[in-house]
């Protein structure tokens, strides 16, 4: 049905592609899998987050520790702390903004109100954005370019007398 020459180019033609998706290469904005998406029992996306111990370091020494999940990717930027029905005193989400600029942020599909911590490059607090109201769509704006979103439970700035210029520890 096809010659000599037809059965090789398509031969190379698929032996290219498996090559070049197996070594992860793919077009500007098509993406074949992501390493952070999971499968739920009934079948729903899930994301994968990895976690980290933390301290923020007050400008008195005080010293307080979280146990974080890592929002790096834009996938788990994106979904971020929505859909959780409870957060822990000592847990958060940090988001990660490299290069530093301006954040805007939004309580959407979140259940739980939060005090969303920002930082800038040098891991110093600039901003704190106290109890966000669950579900909203109101736009919460740090006036200042930022590295790092800290979403903590609402009224751990206030627990912690959490102040601008205190310190992002990270490992």
């Amino acid at each position: 049905m096809f010659g000599f020459a037809q059965r090789s180019f398509f031969l190379f033609a698929a032996v290219f592609a498996v090559t070049f998706a197996a070594m992860g290469f793919a077009l500007p904005g098509v993406s074949l899998a992501f390493e952070d998406e999971t499968y739920g029992e009934s079948g729903e996306k899930q994301l994968m987050f990895p976690t980290i111990a933390l301290n923020i370091v007050s400008q008195n020494g005080k010293t307080s520790a979280f146990e974080v999940e890592l929002a790096m990717t834009p996938a788990q930027q994106r979904r971020g702390l929505m859909f959780r029905d409870s957060l822990a005193p000592d847990r958060g989400m940090l988001f990660d903004y490299t290069p530093p600029r301006h954040i805007t942020m939004w309580m959407k599909n979140t259940l739980v109100s939060l005090d969303m911590l920002f930082f800038d490059a040098d891991a110093k607090l600039v901003y704190i954005a106290p109890r966000t109201k669950p579900l909203s769509l109101d736009l919460i704006r740090c006036p200042v370019p930022v590295r790092y979103v800290l979403e903590v439970p609402a009224g751990t700035a206030q627990r912690l007398a959490l102040r601008p210029g205190d310190r992002l520890e990270l490992p």
